[in-house]
């Protein structure tokens, strides 16, 4: 039986490097960045058909990034992209280090809207109540309202945390959470943690408010953050590293005094990692490997609860660097790997997995583009970024099969 490839990732030093950033750079690395990239403008992305049908699975795919441009896609797989309405779905236009210009797609038009495009964004999301789109910019975190384009600086943040690490959107939509060297900054309208002593600081933002606040701080380097979608308090966030030395998943509970570890790690060069939320709130879901014991990879889960372990067994006809969970928790999503390369539906029964090729991405060049799917709440559409044609990568949905639609699908 042959197992879910993984991608480790290693770049703690990219990673470090971007959080030293000067906060009002991004303003001025996106001037440069357009004015690079409109001069060298390639043509190939226009000229990919805005409609056409998956050679395998008979599937119509829509090519949703309708406009000149280097490259494009979509936002990493567990930040949400899709409005609840599922009108529409946030794709981007991409720079160096992963700032974007921020667009979506009109599901219901099939017109591209762009909504940020004069300075460059990190950590975009959408959220799953209203039109609005939260993303850091310019040494703030900012919203933007999709129908009117309307922005709202929501907070200002110190200089020397660079652009964080985040954000994350908690349940009621109230709070943004993020990560941060945890520096001392004189002066800064924040609420400390007394005599914390950490190299690196989560920190929250009241939206309403702009007030920030430390909740914890740690010698370690804290990422990937995630608030469980049902619960307001509940916080997921990584011990970023090598995966087979950290032992990476943990959950804090806003006014806590501690956060618990999820995931222990038992024996040597076992690994965890890419985890997710349930769309229940009760489940954390992980890809699980080892370096040396190739059958000990798999997809897994932790009952936030009562710490159960559950495993997803599958055989050899798909992969995933990322899975993600329908919004009704009815089937998940896979995004294959170099050795299955394929956008999978998988339909679970039990702890065993029924896979289904959506997309064949057998062109794809998962080093430049992991695809990270999104599904649109409704079940009709899945957003990838892919290689699909010649030429850069590129945002796309494939329409899943009718089956699966949700009653009023757009």
């Amino acid at each position: 039986m042959r197992h879910t490839a993984f991608t480790v990732k290693l770049n703690i030093a990219v990673g470090l490097a971007s959080l030293l950033l000067p906060a009002m750079q991004p303003a001025v690395v996106a001037a440069a960045s357009v004015s690079q990239t409109r001069s060298g403008i390639q043509t190939r992305a226009a000229d990919v058909p805005d409609t056409f049908v998956d050679p395998k699975s008979g599937l119509r795919i829509l090519h949703l990034s309708r406009f000149p441009n280097e490259r494009s896609g979509v936002v990493y797989f567990h930040q949400n992209s899709f409005t609840a309405d599922c009108r529409y779905g946030m794709l981007d236009e991409q720079f160096a280090d992963k700032w974007r210009h921020i667009y979506v797609f009109d599901f219901k038009t099939q017109k591209v809207v762009p909504l940020v495009t004069d300075v460059l964004t990190h950590y975009q999301f959408v959220s799953r109540k209203s039109h609005t789109i939260y993303y850091y910019a310019c040494g703030a975190a900012w919203s933007v309202d999709i129908d009117t384009s309307k922005r709202r600086k929501i907070a200002d943040l110190p200089e020397s945390w660079g652009s964080s690490d985040g954000f994350a959107l908690n349940a009621d939509e109230t709070i943004l959470a993020a990560s941060a060297p945890a520096a001392y900054v004189p002066g800064a309208a924040i609420e400390r943690i007394p005599n914390a002593m950490g190299s690196e600081m989560i920190y929250t933002i009241d939206i309403a408010s702009g007030h920030i606040k430390e909740v914890w701080q740690e010698t370690a380097n804290l990422d990937h953050l995630q608030f469980s979608p049902t619960d307001p308090k509940l916080l997921m966030f990584a011990h970023e590293g090598n995966w087979a030395t950290v032992d990476r998943i943990w959950t804090l509970r806003l006014g806590d005094a501690r956060p618990i570890l999820m995931y222990k790690r038992t024996i040597p060069g076992e690994m965890v990692g890419h985890e997710f939320w349930s769309p229940d709130g009760n489940w954390i879901w992980f890809q699980h490997g080892n370096r040396t014991l190739h059958e000990q990879n798999y997809v897994g889960a932790i009952n936030v609860a009562t710490a159960k372990a559950r495993r997803l067994v599958h055989g050899d006809d798909w992969g995933g660097i990322h899975e993600t969970w329908s919004h009704d928790g009815t089937f998940l999503v896979a995004d294959g790997d170099p050795r299955n390369k394929g956008i999978y539906l998988l339909e679970i029964d039990g702890d065993n997995v029924k896979s289904t090729q959506l997309v064949d991405t057998s062109a794809n060049d998962y080093k430049l583009a992991e695809p990270n799917p999104h599904i649109s709440p409704d079940n009709r559409w899945v957003t990838f970024t892919a290689t699909l044609t010649s030429g850069p990568p590129q945002a796309f949905a494939v329409e899943l099969p009718r089956h699966l639609w949700k009653r009023g699908a757009l």
